[in-house]
């Protein structure tokens, strides 16, 4: 099988952590047999020029491929658009209502109706994290699959060693954020979590919190923050399954979290992580206190929770394969029916 993936979100030498994600999927499926192939779309450094300039020449690109794999809504909007005739799937990031959010409106509004217009008509496979629409409940195309952690690079390591390492002092009880692209992007909500540090510093003046944040840093310092923080307060208004708790879990760091995307399903039940119905400075102060005075097994839980819970990078990757031979199979049968219309209308 083979396979084109078509992407607006992809490591470049400047960000090289700018949606590594999506690159570790591209790895677990070639790891699988499968070859692919990639077509960067990169309007984060070239500006929205770049769909344009891919516009004209997509289908072309497109046309050796048995399918086209489109990761988030603008990919599928450029494959459809330009005429790529392969059958599709496309992964979104967030739930559809929002997955064209960081667009000025009007132009997210009437994205995202396009986008939904283009998945009544059926034959896509569709890939959602967290929640999927309802008028899409019924497709038998559609799958929610959150993007796998890659186990042996997320893990449990020595907190003294990686403090040592970044330069944190032993006693520091550290907040971790994370924000992909820039850290005050406005669904992260990093005046949340600044609130949130402030309001622990007022309840725990015994604590010397510090506030630590990841933005497109280099794999091996974020594994080492990972190990050494103590918290990662998320604090999003919404996602679809986000990496960065995934990303802790496999580390062993617990987790503090809005209900937003798949969270809730990941972290409920835990003894070192708290889901947060809603937003409130002094609450999350006391949910960070309560997951700072968790046992040291509840830690080893955290992992325990991404390895039997289907989130590991191959088992993922085994599923989107999967979908991939769902596509595939109905895309052959379409065509069989076209062909088989065409035969009797011309008897």
């Amino acid at each position: 099988m083979r396979v084109l993936v078509l992407t607006n979100g992809w490591p470049t030498e400047r960000h090289p952590e700018y949606a590594v994600f999506n690159a570790r999927q591209v790895d677990s499926l070639r790891a699988l047999g499968l070859s692919v192939d990639v077509v960067f779309v990169n309007a984060r450094e070239g500006g929205k020029v770049e769909y344009l300039r891919h516009l004209p020449k997509i289908a072309r690109l497109a046309r050796p491929y048995d399918l086209v794999h489109c990761f988030h809504g603008l990919s599928f909007l450029l494959a459809r658009l330009g005429g790529v005739r392969a059958p599709l799937v496309v992964s979104f990031q967030n739930p559809l209502e929002r997955e064209f959010a960081e667009m000025p409106r009007p132009l997210g509004t009437m994205a995202q109706a396009l986008a939904a217009r283009l998945l009544r008509r059926g034959g896509v496979g569709m890939i959602f994290k967290g929640a999927a629409p309802d008028f899409l409940a019924a497709d038998p195309l559609l799958r929610r699959i959150p993007n796998g952690v890659d186990l042996d690079l997320f893990r449990p390591g020595d907190r003294a060693t990686a403090r040592a390492a970044l330069g944190i002092a032993p006693e520091a009880v550290v907040l971790l954020f994370v924000s992909s692209k820039n850290l005050h992007r406005p669904q992260k909500r990093h005046d949340r979590f600044l609130a949130v540090a402030a309001a622990l510093r007022v309840r725990r003046p015994d604590l010397a919190v510090v506030e630590a944040a990841l933005v497109d840093e280099p794999m091996e310092r974020v594994r080492l923050v990972y190990q050494a923080a103590d918290v990662h307060v998320m604090m999003s208004e919404f996602e679809g399954s986000p990496n960065s708790v995934k990303e802790a879990l496999a580390s062993g760091l617990p987790v503090v979290s809005t209900d937003v995307g798949n969270v809730r399903e990941m972290i409920d039940g835990l003894a070192a992580a708290r889901v947060m119905p809603t937003f409130d400075a002094e609450a999350f102060a006391a949910a960070i206190e309560q997951v700072l005075a968790a046992p040291p097994e509840a830690r080893a839980a955290l992992r325990a929770r991404i390895e039997t819970g289907g989130l590991e990078t191959m088992a993922v990757a085994r599923r989107v394969m999967a979908l991939y031979e769902d596509v595939l199979s109905v895309a052959a049968g379409r065509r069989a029916g076209a062909d088989a219309s065409d035969r009797v209308a011309s008897a």
